[in-house]
């Protein structure tokens, strides 16, 4: 009767300590890496290219000084042609000189913006032409 006692307590605290470890286990999906780096580097799901439209290089934009463009729109893909969802695009431009971008909304003016202008008039409503022709 003592060993039957001794294997049921045994039994007892086994079981339930053999199930939790095995329920511990978890399948996590393996990693894809794009082609080129097959074990590290940018993986499925991280943007890899970003793509304007409309395309500048193909169609090119021409403003008037202070005229103000279209809105620029932008959507990113990972390596593997897959859509990627990006929060937030941020615009700009390198020279201002010339074209300004509300980094907003990706709005083109062909001068400059204007910005904490004050007085109650809002940012980025007015283009404003350049002074100089840098």
């Amino acid at each position: 009767m003592r060993r039957f006692l001794v294997l049921l307590a045994i039994l007892c605290v086994t079981v339930p300590f053999g199930a939790s470890v095995a329920g511990c286990g978890s399948k996590t999906a393996a990693v894809r890496y794009c082609p080129g780096n097959p074990t590290n580097g940018p993986s499925a799901g991280q943007v890899a290219q970003i793509t304007l439209s409309p395309t500048f290089a193909t169609y090119g934009l021409s403003l008037d000084f202070a005229q103000i463009g279209p809105a620029l729109s932008a959507s990113a893909v990972d390596c593997f042609g897959a859509t990627v969802s990006v929060r937030a695009f941020t615009y700009a431009t390198s020279n201002m000189s010339f074209a300004d971008i509300n980094p907003a909304n990706g709005e083109v003016c062909g001068g400059t913006w204007n910005r904490n202008s004050g007085g109650g008039i809002a940012d980025y409503t007015t283009c404003t032409p350049p002074t100089t022709l840098a």
